[in-house]
């Protein structure tokens, strides 16, 4: 059995490589594309998500302001449903 020399071993391997990506492109492409799909996924959930932290906090900073109004535990209490920071605030208030 000849001995390979490492500029053979090189070839060989970019060689194999070449073929495995040619056999599997369809593969790879579906793959690349659903990677793709789930990042942008995730990407629009944390945005959603932060717009709605923005909007409690507004909320709560207008209801804060106008504590003497009738309103102001009705906003509180809106603001206490949700699972964030601010419904906790507002439900301390």
């Amino acid at each position: 059995m000849e001995k390979l020399t490492n500029k053979q071993l090189i070839s060989n391997f970019f060689r194999n490589l070449s073929k495995q990506i040619q056999n599997n492109f369809k593969l790879i492409i579906y793959i690349l594309v659903a990677i793709i799909a789930v990042i942008i996924i995730y990407q629009i959930y944390l945005l959603k998500h932060n717009q709605k932290i923005l909007e409690l906090s507004i909320l709560y900073d207008q209801a804060k302001t106008n504590f003497n109004s009738g309103e102001f535990d009705q906003n509180m209490n809106l603001i206490a449903q949700e699972n964030s920071i601010y419904g906790i605030l507002s439900s301390l208030e």
